[in-house]
């Protein structure tokens, strides 16, 4: 019950000191294409061509060969991975969203790395442009096996991420309590959550 509490008032600090947070944007679709490069799937080079991800899962590329025609179109079954200017984008598998149909490959956004997670961005456009809906993806590397798919509406935000963390019982118990704990606070949540699995870890070792 004390490491509840500490970990409440932890908690409580990160989310007074963000109080009506605002959560970043989702990736705008792009207008025109950009500077870039992208990897095949069957290749070890880059190549640098221009790029448009346009938000359906399908990679436009205008290169030498097709400057002056219609460009190449590439489905995610061919790509590794590929970067728009400072954007790193990567293929995922079998994703399914809440409310969603199952998606067999498409791309994600590249957002940071916290505890044992890579942490992407994965929009889908399926209503106006201007109003998309974004989901945190939980990965184990770059385009590796989805852990979590994670809304950015507070308690479904919650509730996605209890049964990632549920071995750590006083962080699952946090989320499923105390509904001060936003989807802002990710970083520091997955941080947290990493330090106690090292921790058991190294338990586990001097046993």
């Amino acid at each position: 019950m004390k490491q509840l509490y500490f970990l409440g008032l932890w908690l409580a600090a990160t989310s007074a000191a963000a109080q009506a947070p605002t959560l970043p944007p989702p990736t705008p679709l792009p207008s025109s294409f950009r500077s870039g490069s992208y990897q095949l799937l069957d290749a070890a080079r880059w190549q640098a061509a221009k790029l448009r991800y346009n938000g359906v899962p399908e990679l436009l590329v205008q290169n030498a060969d097709t400057k002056d025609s219609a460009p190449l179109v590439l489905a995610p079954s061919q790509v590794r991975t590929f970067t728009i200017g400072r954007d790193t984008f990567d293929v995922v598998h079998n994703l399914t969203v809440p409310g969603g149909t199952p998606v067999a490959a498409t791309f994600a956004r590249r957002l940071f790395r916290s505890g044992n997670f890579l942490v992407a961005e994965y929009v889908v456009y399926r209503h106006q442009p201007d109003q998309p809906l974004a989901y945190r993806l939980l990965l184990d590397r770059p385009g590796g096996h989805v852990a979590a798919v994670l809304p950015l509406e507070p308690h479904q935000f919650r509730a996605a991420l209890v049964p990632v963390v549920r071995d750590y019982q006083v962080l699952a118990s946090q989320l499923e309590l105390d509904p001060n704990v936003l989807p802002v606070q990710l970083p520091e949540l997955l941080a947290a959550y990493g330090r106690w699995k090292q921790n058991q870890s190294g338990s586990a070792t001097t046993r």
